[in-house]
């Protein structure tokens, strides 16, 4: 099995980290939810060591089932994809996806991951699921496998541990509270009824 990696600094999108999710709308009764994590890979990010070395173990996971000169079963699962090969059903890419040398790979896992801020500390549901969001930036440890089920077959991440680095714009629209109220100003000091006069 391969080794566990980490990423460079990436972007983050759907992610699913506090509560899993089945991927599918109509999951089978055996189905089992999972943690999950889209990664943005911008161009840049793809000239780092790190990105060059999960590319390198993808790879490796696969020729150790599939040597050169064995060809992959058909339909088989590459993890690794292009942002213009993600569309919604209208045909529009998903934002953040709109430029086509965007490499978008995702990781999954059933076992809960360990999330931490940039100071290291650990963010849970009850404190850090509006910190988690489509748009933020971090790290995450990925580890490649493959996969079989039900006739599928392809290559895919484990997704181990999550460090969110620094925010930036919300790729699905939505503005936070913050930003929303920040030109009000309360002293912390006055009291409620200097607020509110009778």
């Amino acid at each position: 099995m391969a080794a566990t990696l980490r990423t460079p600094l990436v972007r983050f999108c759907f992610p699913e980290l506090f509560v899993p999710k089945h991927q599918s709308k109509n999951p089978k009764p055996d189905a089992k939810p999972v943690y999950s994590l889209m990664m943005l890979f911008t161009k840049e990010a793809q000239q780092t060591k790190e990105y060059k070395a999960i590319e390198a173990a993808i790879e490796e996971t696969i020729r150790e089932k599939y040597p050169v000169g064995k060809p992959l079963p058909k339909g088989f699962k590459h993890p690794i994809k292009r942002g213009d090969q993600l569309c919604k059903t209208d045909g529009t890419r998903y934002k953040g996806c709109e430029d086509p040398d965007t490499v978008v790979i995702s990781a999954n896992s059933q076992y809960a991951p360990e999330v931490l801020n940039r100071l290291k500390q650990k963010l849970t549901k009850e404190n850090g699921a509006d910190q988690i969001y489509s748009g933020c930036w971090g790290y995450a440890t990925v580890q490649p496998v493959l996969f079989d089920v039900d006739g599928n077959k392809g290559a895919k991440l484990w997704l181990g541990n999550v460090l969110k680095f620094k925010d930036d714009t919300n790729l699905a629209g939505k503005r936070s509270a913050d930003k929303e109220f920040e030109d009000i100003q309360i002293d912390e000091a006055s009291e409620v009824d200097d607020l509110f006069p009778a």
